[in-house]
């Protein structure tokens, strides 16, 4: 799993990535990463606007992986809260789509063995 920190706001490289890196790497079991390389970029930046009136913190992240890609994004009032829920969310997403497959692996194995159990005459 490669994973690049983009747009990291300085003086946050001690605090928050060694964490972060830590929380995505453990997501590499919900991939099955030994068959598929994994790509996963983050972005941790200050978030200014009208929309904020205190200190934001935005993290980003997208998993690129079996060709799908995966994305969480989120804003909170520390960076280390943000990097947090954006990891969940991303975890919670993975579990989804590992979920979607394994069912959808079961029922077409089930297709077949039905095919094969039944005699079925093709007109």
């Amino acid at each position: 799993m490669q994973i690049h920190f983009k747009n990291i706001h300085p003086g946050l490289e001690a605090q928050v990535i060694p964490r972060a890196q830590r929380k995505i790497e453990r997501l590499s079991k919900l991939i099955d990463e030994g068959r598929f390389e994994t790509q996963v970029s983050v972005e941790l930046q200050k978030e200014t606007g009208s929309k904020q009136s205190a200190a934001a913190w935005r993290a980003s992240i997208n998993l690129d992986a079996r060709g799908e890609r995966f994305h969480a994004d989120t804003v909170q009032s520390t960076p280390g809260a943000a990097m947090d829920r954006a990891i969940a969310e991303l975890q919670a997403e993975l579990r989804t789509h590992r979920t979607r497959m394994q069912t959808d692996q079961r029922k077409n194995g089930e297709f077949w063995k039905l095919l094969l159990q039944r005699d079925v005459s093709w007109p």
